[in-house]
């Protein structure tokens, strides 16, 4: 199905020492993953690197990378799971961004705990602190910045 495209992966990346990783030096997304076209479509470089070496994968599979290399592309590197699979690998390893590393965030660790001490209602304290009265709700319920105490 894919005969050329072994030699394309290959061609298209760097062996990291260190980490074994074939790190894909052709195209890439804002997030680190590579991509090629291949039979008229793109396919993300990691899921036709498996294609080819380790063989089909299953509907509703994820690839997902034991090195959290988004840009690895070693096929002893990869795995298929389910998406909860994939979260519960992403929270083991604890790779998920919390508080103020999550991004484009209004409020820190500081601020949350005022907020818990509040005792206005959702939409006053969510107008006080320029948020939407659901985010001081999932605040103060446990269900976000679940890590200040």
């Amino acid at each position: 199905m894919y005969r050329n495209d072994k030699d394309r992966i290959l061609s298209n990346i760097a062996i990291d020492p260190t980490t074994d990783c074939w790190v894909w030096c052709a195209c890439k997304d804002r997030a680190g993953y590579g991509y090629s076209n291949t039979k008229g479509r793109t396919i993300r470089a990691h899921r036709l690197s498996y294609i080819l070496f380790n063989g089909e994968i299953t509907s509703n599979l994820f690839v997902c990378h034991k090195c959290d290399n988004p840009s690895c592309v070693n096929p002893k590197h990869l795995w298929l799971g389910t998406m909860q699979d994939n979260l519960k690998d992403r929270d083991k390893k604890q790779r998920t961004a919390k508080g103020c590393g999550a991004g484009n965030v209004k409020l820190n660790e500081s601020l949350v705990k005022e907020i818990r001490k509040e005792t206005a209602s959702n939409p006053e304290v969510g107008r006080k602190y320029a948020v939407s009265a659901s985010a001081i709700s999932c605040i103060r319920g446990g269900r976000t910045w679940k890590h200040v105490v």
